[in-house]
């Protein structure tokens, strides 16, 4: 999986690196706590076999209602889509990068 993601369950050397499914998630405040960005990464049952499906999950959260006013609603998207941006190039690595760039052309 490193090869393709900056984050995702690491195993101690210590226990087999072979393992069953797995979910993991990490919440990073933001501004006060007022935002938060759910980042989550599981494995997914493949269609294919001896494949491995990966669902990278990233997820931005107003944590403190009403503290976005009517008026600051498009500042507050354009800022949330620029953070889960931001965290989206920091989880995939240039492999990654590359391949979803090759499928989002072909569509």
């Amino acid at each position: 999986m490193s090869d393709y993601f900056n984050f995702y369950p690491h195993v101690p050397i210590d226990l087999p690196q072979i393992h069953g499914p797995f979910n993991m998630r990490v919440e990073f405040p933001l501004f006060d706590n007022r935002d938060r960005i759910l980042l989550t990464i599981a494995n997914l049952i493949s269609e294919k076999p001896d494949t491995l499906s990966i669902l990278l999950d990233l997820d931005y959260v107003l944590m403190i209602g009403d503290s976005v006013k009517f008026d600051q609603v498009e500042s507050w998207i354009e800022n949330a889509h620029s953070e889960l941006n931001s965290y989206f190039k920091a989880t995939v690595t240039d492999k990654c990068n590359a391949i979803l760039g090759r499928i989002l052309e072909c569509h």
